[in-house]
Order: C-alpha cells, then sequence, then structure tokens
C-alpha cells in the first residue's frame, strides 16, 4: 500500500493539528483494527497452541543454558528502552494534557498498562 508523496507534503502543509494530527488518529485507529484481526486470525492458526505455551510458559532450562546474567541484563535492557520511548511519548502528551488532569495520575496509568499489558 504505497501513498503519494503528494499526499503526505499536503498533510505536512496543513500542519501539527490539522493534517498529521488529524491523520494520525484515522491510522493508528486502522493499526489497532489491524493488530486485533491479526491477533485473533494468529489464534486459529494450526500450531497456534503451541505458539502460545511458548510465549506464555517460562522455559526455565533455556534460563539456565543462557545464562541468569545474560537474561537479566537482556530483560533491563528491554525495560530501560521501554522506559525512554515512553518518557518521549509522556513529554508529547504532556503537551497536550488539559490542565485539570494530573501528570502523576496519568504517568501512574501508563506505567500500569505498560507493566501489566503483554
Amino acid at each position: 500500500w504505497m501513498v503519494s508523496p503528494a499526499c503526505w507534503l499536503g498533510v505536512c502543509y496543513l500542519g501539527i493539528q490539522n493534517g498529521v494530527e488529524r491523520i494520525t488518529k484515522w491510522m493508528m485507529s486502522a493499526l489497532l483494527l489491524l493488530m486485533i484481526v491479526l491477533a485473533a486470525h494468529s489464534l486459529f492458526l494450526e500450531g497456534a497452541e503451541k505458539g502460545i505455551e511458548f510465549y506464555l510458559v517460562p522455559n526455565f532450562a533455556a534460563l539456565e543454558k543462557l545464562g541468569w546474567g545474560n537474561v537479566i541484563y537482556a530483560a533491563m535492557s528491554q525495560a530501560f528502552f521501554t522506559l525512554s520511548i515512553g518518557i518521549g511519548a509522556m513529554l508529547i502528551f504532556g503537551a497536550y494534557l488539559p490542565h485539570g488532569r494530573s501528570l502523576f495520575g496519568e504517568a501512574s496509568t501508563i506505567t500500569a498498562l505498560d507493566t501489566l499489558w503483554p
């Protein structure tokens, strides 16, 4: 699916609120819908139960083989990367936050969702 450069130039010409934000709302909604459809479709593929088991059941033998230090280092690297992306997103999000909302409350919600959501 290819969009012409003239279309993107038009979106950028309209500015942040009238162009980029408007098209991003539609594109993010389409992305969420696409992710839901793909996730639902993957549940009905052959061998899906093995994939779900691999994703949800820890394999301690593989952890021992790789070494606990390497596994913890990789997990902490992923956590710090995720947090750095989250900080940038929160900075942008905070710029559009209404005055009646608490930044601490929003940060707590984002942290909880980031921790609990796979």
